[in-house]
């Protein structure tokens, strides 16, 4: 229910955007450039509806994305099922793919953008080509990582985790929640080879103690932080 909840937040979001963002935007830009040059009016009618529709798309995903989840059991590794590891590393996959081409889409919008603002001057032309091409940068190397784990049994970081654990020398964990951690919550470990980084994960709660198990079965000394 609480990946419902997260879905609906950002359906909800995209509609209000669209909606709302769009819709002014496009006013603006008929009342001060092109007004009388036979341009469609705002078809507020539409507009107001997709807010509406996000609104309730929103606070049905925030109720549901609120709701206490059953108290999470302890979990044991088991040795002859070790499928947590690749559902993490494909985890991380998908994460960092769909963030590259959301940052990658919005970093071209933003630097295509000024070509079309026929007032805009040359100072913000090259404010936001330089912004835009900063978000493609990233958003490309969000690509990179993610094509790197394209093939998760032949990735350099599941064969070191599954041939190689006791090499693995420290595990770090970060946390990202909101408050209470009823709205989002979020689990990154970066694990390293002696004093070089391997990588970064994103894991489940579940499978985050699986692995911390599971790496410390193979190396005792390893440091957690």
């Amino acid at each position: 229910m609480k990946k419902l909840g997260k879905i609906l937040k950002i359906a909800g979001g995209v509609f209000a955007f669209f909606a709302v963002a769009g819709k002014i935007a496009d006013h603006f830009g008929y009342v001060l450039k092109v007004s009388g040059q036979g341009m469609p009016p705002v078809d507020w009618a539409m507009a107001g509806f997709l807010a509406v529709l996000g609104a309730i798309f929103f606070a049905i995903g925030f109720f549901l994305d609120r709701k206490p989840e059953t108290e999470s059991q302890a979990v044991t590794l088991d040795m002859t099922d070790l499928g947590f590891v690749e559902k993490t590393i494909r985890k991380t996959r998908n994460k960092n793919l769909w963030v590259g081409i959301f940052i990658l889409a919005f970093g071209v919008f933003i630097a295509v953008f000024p070509y079309f603002d026929v007032g805009g001057t040359t100072g913000t032309m090259i404010g936001l080509g330089i912004f835009g091409g900063v978000c493609i940068l990233i958003g490309v190397f969000m690509l990179y990582l993610s094509m790197k784990l394209f093939s998760v049994q032949d990735s350099e970081v599941y064969k070191k985790i599954m041939i190689e654990p006791q090499t693995i020398t420290r595990f770090q964990t970060m946390v990202i929640q909101s408050q209470g951690g009823r709205s989002f919550h979020s689990n990154n470990v970066t694990l390293y080879v002696g004093q070089k980084k391997l990588t970064t994960l994103a894991v489940s709660d579940t499978n985050l103690e699986l692995l911390k198990q599971y790496l410390l079965k193979h190396n005792p000394n390893i440091f957690f932080g």
